[in-house]
């Protein structure tokens, strides 16, 4: 063999085990690279149902609170797996009367602990609240000049709130937690004991305020020209409404809010920010209620002898009722999802009432008057309030019937709070 051909033969050599080690190289890449794909798709789908379990936890927490609130006690909360959604479910798992260190609570606190599980992952998170309740029934009505009346749980009382402004919503959370909004740009609150102003940052007009429920800390006042304003818990900001029509009335039945206003504008708030949520309709919408984030009636201007109303489950749809009677409806609100009252303006010396049934609303006249009704506010247990022109209020419990209100004033909306309970506190519990 001479010395070139052993040299090539070498050369050779080198280039086979050159080839093998870059084969042998990309092969342990791609095996690394398949396994850290298959790692980071199985960190994403634990990311995700650890997101979900927590999702579930809160929801059985927002129902523990809503019995809590409604006569439950603490102590008897405690409710088995309830199937919610597609892929899980939450259980409560108690109350309890001590705080997170064990010591007794105020009669008025309840420690409440739920457990939220995804099924086919059997991923589980268990999350604790400090909740304060009361059975007091308590709310304020609003209008003109500055005025308020609050509800004791007998009777109508008035309450200096410091302001002439006219007064156009008003939202309570529980008794001593309200806030009321109103001309140039006014925004007053409620601490139980009095009234007191906090700057807006506008001189538009409020007409709605709303609060997220068992958060008080994360309210909206809607507005003249697309105005929304936000609280933290400290102070109100400014966030965009993506519209400059007028905005009439906000609801918030969960972190999810809507907002309704002029030329059919529907906003919807999902937990980062506001935008259009297609209505389908052209007229003014005045009211809004939502017992969840899929059920939700808006009312607003007649047209051609007709009652309107557009209703939000998958999408939102128009129903009219007809009617020789039909007016502008102002407010509404609903007791359950096949129990909902809506009021409006004056016609033929009566006031107009409509109830939904489940199936359909029936117009219900009170005659007798001629003022305007403007709002109205329900209880769960069935109780409602409605307001209107020269103080007027009427009170249902089986049956309509006026109460005193000690005011000529125009009264422009009232809330009495279906939910007296707040949370104060929680934690997860890490196993």
């Amino acid at each position: 063999m001479t010395r070139s051909m052993l040299r090539k033969d070498q050369d050779g050599a080198a280039t086979a085990v050159m080839v093998v080690f870059l084969l042998v190289v990309v092969s342990f890449a791609l095996a690394v690279a398949m396994t850290m794909a298959a790692s980071d798709a199985t960190d994403s789908a634990y990311e995700r149902d650890a997101i979900e379990a927590l999702s579930l936890g809160e929801s059985g927490m927002e129902r523990a609170i809503r019995r809590l609130a409604d006569g439950t006690p603490c102590t008897s909360l405690a409710e088995g797996a309830i199937a919610f959604g597609a892929r899980g479910s939450f259980t409560v798992v108690g109350g309890y009367t001590t705080d997170f260190d064990g010591l007794p609570l105020a009669a008025d606190l309840c420690r409440i602990r739920t457990q939220g599980t995804v099924s086919d992952s059997s991923t589980t998170r268990t999350i604790e609240s400090i909740v304060k309740f009361t059975t007091v029934t308590r709310g304020f009505a609003v209008g003109e000049n500055g005025k308020a009346l609050q509800w004791d749980g007998s009777s109508w009382n008035s309450v200096n709130t410091g302001t002439g402004r006219y007064l156009m919503g008003v939202f309570c959370d529980m008794a001593d937690d309200c806030w009321a909004v109103g001309d140039e740009g006014k925004i007053i609150h409620w601490d139980g004991s009095s009234w007191s102003s906090t700057s807006s940052g506008t001189t538009r007009m409020f007409r709605g305020v709303a609060c997220q429920p068992v958060a008080p800390f994360y309210c909206f006042a809607v507005g003249d020209n697309g105005t929304i304003r936000r609280w933290n818990g400290t102070s109100w900001s400014s966030i965009s409404s993506g519209t400059n029509r007028d905005l009439r009335d906000v609801t918030c039945p969960s972190t999810v809010c809507y907002s309704v206003g002029s030329n059919g504008n529907i906003r919807r708030y999902d937990g980062s920010s506001w935008s259009n949520d297609h209505s389908g309709t052209g007229i003014t919408l005045r009211a809004i209620e939502c017992i969840t984030e899929t059920d939700c009636w808006a009312v607003g201007s007649e047209t051609s002898n007709n009652f309107r109303f557009v209703r939000r489950t998958s999408s939102w749809s128009t129903v009219s009722v007809s009617s020789s009677n039909s007016t502008d409806l102002e407010g509404v609100a609903c007791i359950t999802s096949s129990d909902c009252w809506a009021v409006g303006k004056n016609k033929n010396s009566t006031f107009a009432f409509l109830h939904w049934d489940g199936w359909s609303w029936s117009y219900q006249p009170l005659s007798g008057g001629e003022e305007n009704l403007n709002d109205i506010s329900c209880l769960a247990n069935g109780e409602c309030w409605a307001v209107g022109k020269a103080g007027k209020i009427f009170y249902l419990n089986g049956t309509w019937n006026s109460q005193a209100s000690g005011t000529n004033d125009p009264l422009e909306s009232v809330h009495i709070p279906t939910v007296q309970a707040r949370l104060l506190n929680w934690r997860e519990i890490v196993p």
